[in-house]
């Protein structure tokens, strides 16, 4: 321990606990502090007087026998479930010589390290039964520090463990480890691994956290895999291998495997010295033989691929002739009901039947007009290739008899005779798509065959125009209200070139002159009957002005005829002219007439006028109430013969 002192006091390295405000006070009672620090010597001075005395000998006596340990301080707050660093978990380092504990404490007063941190880590994880090499542990910290350079610290014993490496100027940057074990609780000492701390470095260290690695971190598949199981209570294990969280499983012991006792599955040449978990890893797969197994003609395989099992029912399946496909179709059939019966059979001998050729009809064979019975009939066969002859075009076939429509073949090439029995085999087809059709409103029928106007052409309505618009309505142009819906939709490819055809007749029964006003009046029936129309004009009879009175003949004058015009109608409107006031002169004295601007239509005083009485002209002579007019001659005469002007 003195030489451990001097090399610390040649460093210069302090290590002190440095409290918060709220516990300075209480400085003696070091295990409720939650802070380590590296400070000044004043400050170490001040705390180092506050170690308890058992702290002190528990540092003396630590080469030679277990520390007298006083009681574990206040549970620190910890930022990780289920914590195992025994000691605060906020360090800040400084002024640390290698290989120094990173929580001993240095008291520049009395020249010696306090071990108090360190004494009580020992001790906390030799009563921890996890921490034995080479169980498995996780160290995580938050650190920040001003230094260039990378600096590691990690625990002693077999080169290092659990080694943590800040980085250069880290700031707040979490790192964790992750290692085993390899020494016991007491050597259980996180120390600086790197060069001396100087004493304007600084390393913060915040929320330590020490875990063990628990099997359950793995992956919750870590052990299902072959030949490894769970452990029992694999969720409270340590460990970090399939030895420390897996039990192996052999082939021998595996229940899932039942020694391969299964009729697909045979053990394995080694099969004693397997590890297990499945019946692929222990087992050999057995395949159908069907050679063996499916006995002909009443059984087959099961499937067309190989199969896994070694029965009669895994591999076979009752054979059917229905479902035979050994049988040469060209020569024979499939023997598949006997009467109602399926046929039962996997055979050749028992599922083909015989087919001659003199049961084939040669001319209903595929390709009719080609093939003829043979003379003579021999062989098997169900086809006509193998049954019947071909036809020679010359000997069955003339291709002039219809010259509008079918023309000879060119000869084939080295004289070859061409085989047929039907013009549509032996000639040329003269098609309708070449042909110019000449007749009104034609058009080409292209799938025709021909080169004639009447084998290619066809006259359609929607290029007809009807001849009489006013008698017929064309079929592709009518109003769905006089003709049927189909006759609508269809109008336009109705084949014809006439009015018969392509237009309809319209009659004067049907049209309504009353829709024409007064001008007009429905013929007599007599008339209508067999009149076809679409006008006024041609299904209406004319009403003439002639007979028709002007009604108020004072504001209405009566059209006059001429031998060109002769007016049309029954009303005042059609059949006489206005007369209106402005046009009006009265030729009454005008000492009693006004004319009345609001008057409008009339050609008298009464309607036009307005009389002015004798009154209203301030006359007051007897009689002049009576008067009309507005001078002494009118109102108040001296005789009764002065005239009124």
């Amino acid at each position: 321990m003195k030489h451990m002192n001097q090399v610390t006091m040649k460093r210069s390295a302090l290590l002190c606990l440095v409290l918060s405000t709220r516990l300075v006070a209480e400085a003696a009672k070091l295990v409720r502090s939650d802070d380590l620090s590296h400070a000044d010597n004043e400050t170490n001075a001040t705390n180092a007087s506050a170690l308890p005395a058992a702290a002190n000998a528990t540092a003396a006596a630590n080469a030679t026998a277990a520390p007298a340990v006083p009681a574990a301080p206040a549970a620190p707050a910890v930022p990780c479930q289920g914590n195992k660093w025994p000691i605060p978990t906020s360090i800040h380092a400084n002024h640390l010589g290698k290989n120094e504990p990173l929580y001993s404490v240095y008291n520049d007063t009395k020249g010696e390290h306090t071990m108090y941190w360190v004494d009580f880590f020992k001790h906390q994880m030799i009563n921890n039964p996890d921490w034995e090499p080479p169980r498995t542990w996780t160290l995580s910290v938050t650190v920040s520090s001003n230094l260039d350079r990378d600096v590691t610290f990690g625990f002693d014993g077999d080169g290092g463990y659990l080694v943590l490496t800040v980085p250069a100027r880290a700031s707040h940057q979490k790192i964790e480890v992750m290692d085993r074990v390899a020494g016991n609780g007491s050597r259980a000492v996180l120390s600086l691994r790197s060069d001396d701390l100087q004493k304007d470095d600084k390393i913060d260290f915040e929320d330590f956290c020490l875990l063990p690695r628990l099997c359950t971190q793995n992956g919750s598949d870590y052990c299902h895999v072959t030949g490894w199981r769970p452990k029992t209570g694999m969720s409270t294990l340590i460990g970090n291998s399939r030895e420390e969280c897996c039990d192996e499983v052999w082939c021998e012991k595996d229940e899932t495997v039942d020694n391969c006792s299964s009729t697909r599955w045979k053990k394995k040449a080694n099969f004693t010295s397997l590890r297990g978990g499945a019946l692929d890893t222990c087992c050999d797969e057995l395949w159908c033989n069907y050679t063996e197994l499916c006995e002909l003609p009443l059984k087959k395989e099961k499937f067309k691929v190989p199969m896994r099992g070694s029965t009669v029912d895994e591999c076979c399946v009752d054979a059917y002739c229905v479902d035979f496909e050994g049988c040469d179709l060209s020569k024979t059939k499939v023997f598949a009901k006997d009467g109602d019966e399926d046929v039962r059979g996997n055979t050749k001998e028992t599922c083909c039947k015989d087919v001659p050729c003199a049961e084939m009809d040669c001319e209903k064979q595929p390709q009719i007009g080609l093939w003829k019975n043979k003379t003579l009939v021999m062989g098997l066969g169900t086809t006509a290739e193998l049954c019947c002859e071909k036809f020679i075009c010359d000997d069955v076939v003339n291709c002039t008899d219809e010259p509008t429509k079918w023309a000879r073949l060119p000869p084939l090439p080295g004289g070859n005779t061409r085989k047929g029995g039907t013009k549509e085999l032996c000639c040329e087809a003269k098609s309708c798509k070449r042909f110019d059709c000449q007749s009104p409103g034609a058009e080409v029928i292209e799938e025709n065959q021909g080169d004639t106007e009447a084998e290619c052409c066809v006259q359609k309505c929607k290029h007809y125009k009807c001849s009489d618009p006013d008698k017929f309505v064309h079929l592709a142009d009518h109003d769905k209200k006089t003709l049927p819906d189909e006759d609508h939709m269809t109008g336009q490819d109705i084949v014809g070139y006439s009015d018969a055809d392509c237009c309809r007749a319209v009659w004067c029964e049907d049209y309504n002159c009353e829709d024409e006003g007064s001008k007009w009046e429905k013929k007599t029936a007599e008339e209508l009957i067999g009149l076809q129309g679409n006008s006024k004009e041609t299904c209406c009879t004319p009403v003439y002005c002639e007979s028709f009175n002007c009604t108020m003949p004072t504001q209405w004058k009566k059209l006059v005829d001429t031998p060109l015009k002769k007016h049309q109608g029954a009303t005042n409107d059609e059949c006489c002219v206005r007369l209106f006031c402005k046009d009006f002169s009265s030729k009454e004295p005008p000492s009693q007439w006004k004319r009345d601007d609001t008057a409008l239509y009339g050609s008298t005083e009464a309607e036009c006028y307005i009389p002015i009485a004798c009154v209203d002209s301030n006359f007051t002579c007897p009689g002049a109430s009576s008067r009309q007019g507005s001078t002494d001659g009118c109102c108040c005469p001296a005789t009764s013969d002065e005239k009124c002007e």
